[in-house]
């Protein structure tokens, strides 16, 4: 069935049993499937067995057993008083044999025979059933399977992973003696079983809403054949092509920022720092990464840019084209206010920004410490590469020029830090 009964539903087939309602109509009103409904009544129905009657086995018609008591009237145990026959008797059942209950209704609900039928008896009752329902659908998520010594292990691991700013996600797959799933640590971190909590997870904190500005009116139009439909086309006609994103990190506003370049293949992310966020600056990072890799790995690498309109790119020639005029790469922009066209490369600025939060200056830092934040970001496992890391992909697929860009090295899972 598609989702769970709900109380109002079972008083229905309650109601439904009680006045022999078919299965077709009972299936038609709570639009459910009759298999579904079929299956819940036999699941739930419980035995019922009179108080009244002396003798409660389920054969007491057709049984033929004799003086197993001193109390047998006329030999016959059916028609015995004595209370306590199941105990004495290796054929006694309690369990309803009625034929009738072998298809529809599978319960004695709307039976003409109920009142004065003495054998036990299947009901469905829609309080007991919603009460046996709830406690079924809460049990399994409420217990706690992992034993103490278990629980100790796991809250080790999580304080030494989770203080290092690694996900859940990537803890469980690094970790295989962490014997559950995702959805039950999670469980037990909610429960307050371990000393690190929810609040300390990551993304659990979100970050504050960007501050938007008005963009500024341009004189020129850069963007002719450039905009995001071009991208797309472009890609339909070049569809092996290497895309990279292309965007800038804020620090202390007047200040140093940084270039951030990102390939969608490997989601290999490099970092550059700025002086500013303005045009000759982005120019200066491209003519610095085509003197260390060369124009030709530079056209092999970066052969489509997707970026947004701010006002740092607005000299797209200055990019695409080297000093003899020869095309290099393709510059294109996202529509306005639409980010999430370039979504990679926004999504990878969260992990960068847990190393350096909103508002953080880099107006200390140099290049060194630029390439560290590099080498934890894109050696963090992720889990649309099957846990692999950016890096692990790239050294594979990249040319060793374009690593050396950022000096990233292999760092191994335990020794990143991304707090």
């Amino acid at each position: 069935m598609a989702k769970h009964l709900n109380k109002d539903d079972m008083k229905f087939i309650e109601r439904g049993l009680d006045k022999a309602t078919t299965l077709e109509e009972l299936s038609n009103y709570l639009d459910r499937d009759s298999r579904g409904i079929s299956r819940h009544i036999k699941k739930y129905r419980i035995i019922k067995v009179d108080k009244r009657s002396h003798n409660k086995c389920a054969h007491q018609y057709e049984c033929d057993i004799k003086h197993l008591c001193d109390s047998c009237f006329n030999g016959k145990c059916s028609h015995c008083t004595f209370r306590n026959c199941n105990s004495i008797c290796g054929e006694y059942c309690e369990v309803p044999c009625c034929k009738k209950l072998s298809k529809y209704p599978f319960v004695c609900n709307g039976c003409e025979r109920q009142d004065k039928c003495k054998m036990p008896k299947y009901l469905y009752d829609s309080e007991v059933v919603y009460k046996e329902a709830m406690r079924k659908l809460k049990e399994p998520r409420s217990h706690i399977h992992a034993s103490l010594t278990e629980l100790s292990l796991y809250n080790e691991i999580l304080e030494r992973c989770i203080d290092n700013g690694l996900s859940l996600e990537v803890i469980l797959d690094k970790n295989p003696e962490i014997k559950v799933s995702l959805s039950t640590l999670y469980t037990y971190i909610n429960k307050n079983l371990f000393s690190r909590k929810n609040i300390d997870l990551k993304r659990k904190v979100r970050y504050k809403p960007r501050k938007t500005s008005k963009t500024s009116f341009i004189s020129y139009n850069y963007l002719k054949n450039r905009y995001y439909e071009d991208f797309i086309n472009h890609l339909v006609t070049h569809p092996n092509s290497i895309v990279r994103e292309m965007d800038t990190i804020e620090g202390r506003k007047g200040g140093k920022a940084v270039l951030s370049l990102l390939e969608r293949r490997e989601n290999l992310q490099l970092f550059f720092l700025i002086d500013k966020i303005d045009t000759n600056s982005i120019i200066s990072v491209f003519r610095m990464i085509r003197d260390k890799i060369g124009d030709e790995t530079f056209k092999k690498y970066f052969q489509v840019i997707l970026t947004d309109r701010g006002k740092e790119f607005k000299d797209p020639l200055a990019i695409e084209l080297d000093e003899f005029g020869n095309r290099l790469t393709y510059v294109f922009y996202c529509d306005s206010r639409q980010s999430q066209q370039k979504g990679k490369c926004e999504k990878n600025h969260e992990v960068f920004r847990e190393l350096e939060p909103k508002g953080t200056s880099f107006d200390q830092y140099d290049n060194h410490m630029i390439n560290h934040d590099s080498n934890m970001v894109n050696n963090y496992p992720r889990p649309s590469l099957n846990f692999k890391s950016p890096y692990e992909i790239a050294s594979v697929l990249l040319d060793k020029k374009i690593l050396e860009l950022n000096d990233l090295t292999f760092v191994d899972f335990k020794d990143l830090k991304l707090k």
